[in-house]
């Protein structure tokens, strides 16, 4: 907020709850506020970004500070932000998106975080995966086509606020509410609903604004770093039970054997919370090198090592390797400073 000359790292807070679009446009003005408060207007930031923090940089980096997600139209890519920009740095993005989130938005995560109040967050609908028909499996390992996009597959299957014991908490509320008008529990459902239903939708488009690019790719070197070592979450299990259908995780206290079954299914290579091949930004259609693109590599490098996701920025190989591509790679020729972003 208060810059000096000479200064030359800076550290973006930003709400990791909200919009991930409002939170790359409020970047955006921060890097303004920095050169304007410098009299730098040549300045040109590097940015390292870590998990969700590389989505909001690549949004800047694409569209600036436009929104191009909620009038419901497809904008080109025009690369507004990259007159600011030096090098980004992507330490473990889910660039296709992550499982965990759907896993954190049906069981939450701390003790403070419930799934009734993830189920609030905009942002974590935006880290769902892209191809969000591929990631379900039934207990013989069959794929099961469901649109993860739909909110009625989230009631019709349970999943989040409207699982049993989200029917249960509303229950309770109806029959505590003692205010006059108070919605009964088809209200508070049909609310929810909408709600999901508004934030699957942004999030989608938020994630097809990310997918776009030019003919000829970023001006900006874009470094990727990640782990490839961790087992992590990229298939989940749908189990018909008599009192409905039952979603299972690797991770439950005393998990089902046809889960234990299944795991080599469920899970793949990275970081135990983004898969080695939603960082790269690989389609799970690409079934074969010779489906990937062949316009040449998207990242200007690429380094890999073995970490959890939420001790990838303490690692000493990535924090060597990081200032090699900070002091030594190329980029385009202007003042420079570095500029750190992340959760």
């Amino acid at each position: 907020h208060n810059p000096k000359p000479g200064d030359t790292a800076f550290v973006y807070y930003y709400d990791w709850r909200r919009d991930n679009v409002e939170s790359a446009i409020g970047l955006g003005r921060a890097i303004q506020q920095i050169k304007a408060r410098l009299k730098a207007p040549g300045l040109r930031f590097d940015i390292v970004a870590h998990s969700m923090g590389g989505l909001v940089a690549q949004y800047y980096l694409k569209y600036g500070t436009e929104d191009v997600v909620s009038d419901g139209r497809e904008h080109p890519v025009t690369y507004a932000g990259s007159p600011n920009i030096g090098r980004l740095v992507l330490l473990g993005s889910p660039n296709r998106g992550t499982m965990t989130a759907f896993r954190i938005l049906n069981q939450g995560f701390s003790r403070t975080m419930s799934p009734e109040i993830v189920f609030t967050m905009p942002s974590i609908y935006q880290l769902l995966p892209q191809e969000g028909r591929n990631h379900f499996i039934d207990p013989q390992g069959n794929p099961v086509d469901v649109d993860l996009y739909d909110a009625e597959t989230w009631v019709r299957y349970g999943w989040s606020v409207f699982s049993p014991r989200g029917q249960g908490m509303r229950e309770v509320y109806a029959a505590n509410a003692a205010r006059p008008g108070a919605g009964g529990v088809d209200e508070t459902t049909g609310r929810e609903r909408i709600f999901l239903q508004a934030a699957l939708d942004r999030a989608r488009s938020f994630q097809n604004a990310l997918k776009r690019d030019t003919e000829d790719g970023s001006p900006v070197p874009v470094h990727l770093f990640g782990s490839d070592c961790i087992p992590t979450l990229d298939r989940v299990v749908l189990k018909p039970a008599a009192s409905g259908p039952v979603t299972l995780f690797n991770d439950e206290t005393a998990p089902d054997r046809e889960v234990r079954q299944l795991e080599k299914l469920m899970l793949v290579p990275g970081d135990g919370t983004v898969t080695t091949d939603s960082l790269l930004g690989v389609d799970q259609a690409a079934t074969s090198h010779a489906d990937l693109p062949r316009k040449g590599q998207p990242f200007a490098s690429t380094f890999f090592f073995c970490e959890t996701h939420g001790l990838l920025p303490a690692n000493r190989g990535f924090q060597d390797n990081m200032f090699y591509v900070l002091f030594y790679s190329p980029q385009r020729p202007a003042p420079l400073a570095n500029f750190t972003g992340g959760r």
